[in-house]
């Protein structure tokens, strides 16, 4: 095996570490370099060029892990509704994460650099979009929630002066409290389901911008066509 190569799967090797179990790492270092012997390619600005930085390949590798790893065999999966029940599966924490991973795939992925950075400024303004509503949605339940208890304590103190003027603060304070404890896991299942369509959409993006790059597949591997 030609030193640069040697070189730049020893690096990619080392950039899975701690990201993959050391099977899955042996099977995607096997895999890239038959795919780069296959290929012919000796040299650092060969390898590059086809494949990107090590770096580059390493969040490309963890992007095709994240969509398509199933968990209960780790192995990969071509069929999108195996993909949207995965992810539908998941928690909004693995969900963001997914996101993530998928993001930095695309932005490292060398032969849709044009198309990549289309993606991710429309994937950019909606997660501005996002992050914004939810920044409302916390001042609004913040703000809900001061004025409940404000209206909770005026009622309180002129229960003896004013008792109708009291009820009227109290019932509104219990009501406003009331109104976030049913709202906020309403809003909270709703934020997660947004999340996970989010993830779903760039998933399938993320498979159809790489879909003639080579891909690890089990024990094997393949080049998609």
């Amino acid at each position: 095996m030609a030193r640069d190569v040697q070189q730049y799967l020893d690096e990619l090797k080392n950039r899975l570490a701690g990201h993959l179990t050391a099977e899955e790492i042996d099977d995607v270092v096997e895999f890239y370099a038959e795919y780069l012997q296959d290929a012919g390619l000796v040299t650092k600005s060969e390898v590059e060029s086809r494949l990107g930085t090590p770096k580059q390949l390493t969040h490309k590798v963890l992007a095709d892990y994240s969509i398509n790893a199933d968990e209960s065999n780790s192995e990969f999966s071509s069929n999108d509704q195996a993909v949207k029940e995965k992810i539908q599966k998941q928690d909004g924490r693995s969900n963001v994460m997914l996101i993530w991973l998928v993001i930095l795939g695309i932005a490292s992925t060398p032969l849709t650099i044009p198309l990549a950075l289309a993606v991710l400024a429309v994937l950019f303004a909606g997660v501005l979009t996002v992050g914004a509503l939810l920044f409302a949605a916390v001042v609004m339940v913040g703000t809900v929630f001061v004025l409940s208890v404000i209206a909770i304590y005026i009622g309180i103190m002129m229960v003896l002066t004013n008792a109708n003027v009291a009820l009227f603060y109290l019932g509104a304070g219990v009501t406003g409290l009331g109104a976030l404890f049913i709202g906020i896991p309403i809003a909270i299942s709703v934020l997660r389901w947004a999340v996970a369509m989010m993830a779903i959409a760039i998933s399938w993006l993320y498979r159809k911008i790489t879909k003639k790059q080579p891909k690890v597949k089990g024990d094997n591997h393949e080049e998609t066509n």
